[in-house]
């Protein structure tokens, strides 16, 4: 709507019933409190209903006492040394409307970082660029040293052993001595048949074979547990030390920042020729920025009308575009025409000065906004320092856990082997 009709509304889109009149703020705009609780309190009298009785509408010397002690309770900010602000407020309200538009509010000069609390691109680079990951040899069997068989182990080989000396030498003596005893005392064919079952049940006390086999089963499992740790570590090196990991892809970034960041003077220098280039139309654009929409008679624009233009930007000849007008409600291709055909008439009035140089307001908006490149790409780059040295801890964090897996592994592997050694041999 208008802005005259909002007023008249009393539609006070920074007050605190902005809901109620259903007004917001513009985006990335200063809270109404970051001016001071008595600044708020005496901008809501001002724009509310009860302020046309001519009671509650802030006086003068009203605004003089609160503004005089608020300019007594300022803060300057400490990331940024020309940004002020009241104290009770949280934190720097300029700070955020730069962070969120990218424009530099005040006139900043770019400084030569030579002091040693600027930023200085040789030293973050250079940590930027010692932040590697290393990826260490995986430990094999020829690393493992001399392991000592479990007591189980030398135990079942031995029993191994008594067991085949058995079925070799008693077994055959076994037999020859049944025989000879058989053939010598045939009557006492049932002592000599006691005695082989009293023999042959002492033989068969050995352990038998499959007590053995339960040492090879245990290596086959190690191994197969060994194979399967060791490919866990190597796909973890594969996906996050090489070029698809988080720090690799990370410094890849930042070296896009880094470029760009050796980039602004000579984007500085191409935008300042560009506007030497561009000397008419800005000449031209200047010319038009007298002429005001408001103060023109332009057929059917009348007051409300135009009132809408300056609500949605559109103020003098140089902001006039068909585009532009086109979707502002109301205004058809006939009314931007309108419009169009007085910007022509305007511009008929307008004489190029070569003499003149390039405006020097325009000079200082290049430099604003190479000065918000730079110290976003600044911050950029420290913040992303900062963030590879944690994707370096938590990458090598979780590379040990994988290694210490392969080692563990490893080491139930060389011991299953050497219980499998002293259990057959």
């Amino acid at each position: 709507m208008p802005i005259e009709t909002a007023i008249q509304q009393f539609r006070f889109a920074y007050g605190a019933d902005r809901k109620l009149t259903q007004m917001e703020p513009p985006p990335h705009v200063p809270a109404l409190a970051s001016v001071s609780p008595p600044i708020a309190t005496l901008f809501e009298r001002a724009f509310s209903r009860q302020a046309t009785n001519g009671h509650v509408r802030p006086s003068p010397a009203d605004w003089i006492v609160a503004l005089d002690a608020a300019g007594k309770q300022l803060a300057r900010c400490k990331r940024e040394p020309n940004h002020f602000y009241v104290s009770a407020s949280p934190s720097c309200p300029w700070c955020s409307v730069e962070g969120a538009t990218g424009v530099i509010l005040f006139n900043i000069a770019i400084l030569p970082t030579i002091d040693v609390d600027r930023f200085d691109i040789v030293t973050v680079w250079r940590a930027i660029q010692s932040i590697q990951l290393t990826s260490a040899r995986l430990p094999t069997e020829a690393d493992l040293g001399p392991r000592q068989p479990t007591r189980e182990a030398i135990q079942a080989g031995s029993a191994k052993r008594y067991r085949a000396l058995g079925l070799k030498v008693l077994s055959p003596a076994l037999v020859l001595g049944g025989l000879v005893a058989f053939i010598a005392a045939p009557a006492l064919w049932w002592l000599w048949l006691l005695c082989a079952c009293g023999v042959y049940a002492i033989v068969d006390r050995l352990p038998k074979p499959q007590d053995v086999n339960a040492f090879a089963s245990a290596v086959l499992t190690a191994e197969r547990n060994y194979r399967r740790a060791c490919n866990r570590y190597t796909s973890f090196n594969r996906s996050s030390l090489g070029a698809a990991g988080a720090l690799s892809k990370k410094k890849k970034q930042l070296e896009a920042f880094h470029a760009e960041w050796n980039s602004l003077p000579a984007r500085r220098a191409a935008r300042l020729q560009e506007l030497e280039r561009d000397r008419f139309k800005q000449q031209l654009e200047d010319y038009l920025e007298n002429f005001f929409i408001e103060h023109a008679t332009i057929p059917g624009i009348g007051p409300g009308r135009k009132a809408t233009l300056e609500s949605y930007g559109i103020e003098t000849a140089a902001d006039v575009d068909k585009h532009r007008i086109v979707a502002v409600p109301g205004f058809g291709p006939a009314m931007a025409e309108k419009l169009v055909e007085w910007r022509r008439e305007t511009e008929r009035g307008f004489q190029f000065d070569p003499t003149k140089g390039v405006d020097p307001q325009k000079i200082v908006a290049i430099d604003r906004d190479i000065a918000t490149q730079k110290r976003k790409i600044e911050q950029t780059l420290i913040a992303g320092s900062n963030e590879l040295a944690q994707i370096k801890r938590h990458t090598e964090q979780q590379g040990l856990r994988l290694r210490a897996e392969v080692e563990s592994a490893l080491d139930i592997l060389g011991q299953a082997r050497a219980n499998e050694r002293a259990a057959t041999t």
